[in-house]
């Protein structure tokens, strides 16, 4: 607290001035505090998401190749089918993770791939119980191609800028900047 008459005193001027600067770093420092550590939280999720899902998911995709190659039109449903549930269940927990503002991007390109390869499974289905071969044959390229977008994803380090071009590190230049006590 100023007393009245005393900021003209150069002490207290500059105490109060040096008060409302710590106030503001102490607001950015807990603004960043809270953004890195629902980073953290996202990074350690997905992580554990990949690490459950991912390999029932890739055994799901090799039994659906195998099954499609052999012709055998029951081995096919059942994988098709297996594969079907195993991405629903990998896309309802990607969902239910809280990406950090650098990490929206990432999970919204990997929920979509997901979705489309779903629908495309989806539709594939459809396609067998109409017994339309156009359609199966497109439904599995866009399959395909949804795999190799999900792998490319899978591939990319999502956190690789995260040190040179993101919120997180603007939110450290702008604290390195204004520490008061510097």
């Amino acid at each position: 607290t100023v007393l009245p008459g005393t900021t003209w005193l150069h002490t207290v001027s500059s105490a109060n001035s040096q008060y409302q600067v710590m106030q503001q770093y102490l607001s950015d420092s807990q603004a960043f505090l809270t953004d890195y550590k629902t980073l953290a939280i996202y990074t350690e999720q997905i992580i554990q998401v990949g690490q459950v899902q991912l390999p029932p998911l890739l055994n799901d995709f090799n039994s659906f190749i195998t099954s499609a190659s052999t012709n055998n039109e029951a081995a096919f449903i059942a994988a098709e089918q297996q594969t079907s549930t195993d991405l629903q269940n990998f896309t309802n927990q990607v969902k239910s993770l809280k990406p950090s503002t650098d990490m929206q991007q990432y999970n919204k390109e990997l929920l979509d791939d997901l979705s489309s390869m779903n629908s495309s499974l989806q539709s594939l289905q459809s396609a067998m119980q109409g017994n339309m071969s156009v359609n199966i044959s497109d439904s599995l390229a866009v399959f395909q191609a949804a795999v190799d977008d999900f792998v490319n994803l899978l591939d990319s380090n999502p956190t690789a800028n995260i040190q040179t071009n993101s919120m997180i590190h603007d939110q450290i230049t702008i604290l390195e900047g204004e520490h008061p006590l510097q």
